[in-house]
């Protein structure tokens, strides 16, 4: 017997670009879940569709996610989101306790490659323990890679950005942005449990897999750590790019610092910033 693989129906979801309002995905209201899925099953011989969500802006809220997955023999499908104006995925589903995501897995039964998530957006903004996740968990094949390309990208409460591959190749995570602003961010972690990683209170960019990791591109820091012996012990200097660790902050310092930020960008275009709260 010969099998075929084909590929599942792509999924687009188009928002005229002129739209007043936001594609929001919350079950606030209804009581129900609400996520959008591409899932193909444990027996089925395909590659799974791809999800693009085209709009003005794209919110996930309250444990909310758009989840591409596939359980069978084929790839993983890939999600992209393209925003004029923002994509903010934030909270927690009281319910069930699953966190807001953008994901894209391979999972224990599968025997393909993991999907990418490629974000096109002004800002990007994440909060509430959530997360934009790739997966490859028992292929030896490459996990998925992670492209974000926004003005600014913003990440607080324990959110995280992840390209694991457990039995292969971590994905590649690049996050093309003048300012990455990333409360508690530490670079250069190798870990590959996600259970340590979520709920450290920390932002963590990831791309770890069992042969080799992945590439993480962010805005160079150089600038920024050169600079961390000359950095007063008092409050944020308005006229001077700052960076703060294990200290207790106010909001209005939070704001100081990425307002700051912005208009470094602004003013010398081609510097990129890293603000580390």
């Amino acid at each position: 017997m010969t099998q075929q693989q084909a590929t599942f129906s792509q999924l687009l979801i188009r928002i005229p670009f002129t739209a007043r309002d936001a594609v929001t995905i919350d079950a606030k209201d209804s009581g129900n879940p609400t996520n959008i899925n591409s899932i193909v099953s444990i027996d089925a011989v395909c590659n799974g569709g791809n999800i693009t969500v085209k709009a003005r802006s794209l919110l996930l809220i309250d444990g909310r996610e758009l989840f591409a997955s596939t359980y069978g023999q084929g790839d993983a499908g890939s999600i992209q989101v393209n925003a004029t104006e923002f994509v903010s995925i934030s909270g927690i589903d009281s319910a069930n306790g699953y966190s807001s995501r953008l994901f894209a897995s391979t999972e224990d039964s599968s025997t393909g490659t993991g999907g990418e998530i490629t974000i096109s957006a002004s800002n990007i903004r994440l909060r509430g323990d959530s997360d934009i996740r790739t997966d490859l968990t028992s292929s030896a094949g490459s996990g998925g890679n992670i492209n974000l390309t926004a003005n600014s990208i913003i990440a607080f409460d324990d959110s995280d950005i992840l390209a694991f591959a457990p039995e292969g190749q971590g994905g590649n995570i690049t996050l093309n942005t003048p300012v990455f602003f990333g409360f508690g961010y530490r670079p250069g972690a190798s870990e590959t449990n996600y259970a340590i990683l979520d709920g450290n209170n920390r932002v963590d960019v990831n791309a770890s897999g069992a042969i080799a990791s992945g590439n993480i591109t962010t805005p160079d820091t150089t600038f920024v750590q050169n600079s961390l012996t000359e950095l007063p012990e008092d409050v944020l200097d308005a006229n001077t790019p700052v960076a703060i660790a294990n200290k207790v902050i106010s909001s209005s310092q939070v704001v100081a610092a990425y307002q700051r930020a912005l208009e470094i960008s602004q003013l010398h275009p081609t510097r990129r910033v890293l603000c580390v709260l």
